[in-house]
């Protein structure tokens, strides 16, 4: 190799050298950042909400799920669980299919039926997920969790990562729902201030571990949605769209 090279191949490995310290310290400074964000948030949130602890009553004991119609399910009725991202286009299309229909066999008292909210799509900015799902938990405490839930993915934007609008999620959705007059002013309430976030917080990091978990050894059908009968993860494009048809599809899972 002559001097010339030797010296550009030193200047290349300099420059690389600088590129990454600059990386190092723009990622300290985000997470300087993030972390001071962070702790405001936290002092807002206890100093303007209380904390935020509000539980819905409608969920699971673990605290990972809200139940739909529990009181009505029979003894025998298969456990089936849902996993979601209020911003998941795919968790959209699963709900827009066969949601409904789920529901209508919770409150039929044909299946025990579970949502387990994940947040993860936070990552396209802050309450793009949070925000929508603490709405679900105030829903519940409205008295109107399965009519929201449907209607939160009726009004998903199209374009993934854009995220719900406040009048969306303040009046639009919940309305839909049913939510009006002084249940809605409850609701509004709720969401203003956030009461639900630690129990959101809560169920998505509960189901992300379980995901995560899943993913090891189950890794095609452990992301959103995800679908569950009886603790196991299903392949849920084997579900028949004939509403008369999906509880014989959902016992034969079951096995």
């Amino acid at each position: 190799m002559s001097q010339r090279d030797r010296l550009r191949a030193q200047q290349v490995a300099a420059a690389k050298a600088a590129q990454q310290r600059r990386i190092v310290w723009i990622g300290a400074g985000v997470v300087a950042l993030v972390l001071a964000i962070v702790v405001g948030v936290v002092i807002f949130t206890t100093a303007q909400q209380g904390g935020g602890t509000a539980k819905p009553p409608n969920v699971t004991a673990k605290g990972d799920a809200f139940t739909v119609a529990a009181d009505k399910a029979a003894a025998s009725a298969p456990s089936v669980e849902l996993y979601f991202d209020y911003q998941c286009p795919g968790c959209k299309g699963f709900d827009d299919t066969f949601g409904s229909q789920l529901v209508q066999l919770a409150r039929d008292g044909k299946i025990k039926f579970s949502l387990h909210p994940l947040t993860f799509l936070e990552r396209f900015g802050a309450g793009k997920s949070v925000n929508p799902t603490i709405g679900a938990a105030c829903a519940d405490i409205a008295g109107a969790l399965p009519e929201y839930h449907l209607a939160v993915f009726k009004n998903q934007p199209a374009t993934e990562g854009v995220g719900y609008t406040t009048e969306q999620l303040r009046v639009t959705i919940p309305t839909q729902a049913g939510i009006t007059g002084d249940k809605l002013k409850q609701y509004q309430a709720c969401y203003d201030t956030k009461a639900t976030a630690t129990w959101v917080a809560d169920a998505n990091k509960l189901n992300s571990e379980y995901t995560q978990a899943q993913a090891a050894t189950n890794e095609k059908w452990a992301y959103t949605p995800a679908f569950a009968v009886n603790g196991k993860l299903q392949d849920y494009s084997n579900l028949p769209t004939d509403a008369t048809q999906l509880l014989a599809a959902i016992t034969k899972m079951a096995g």
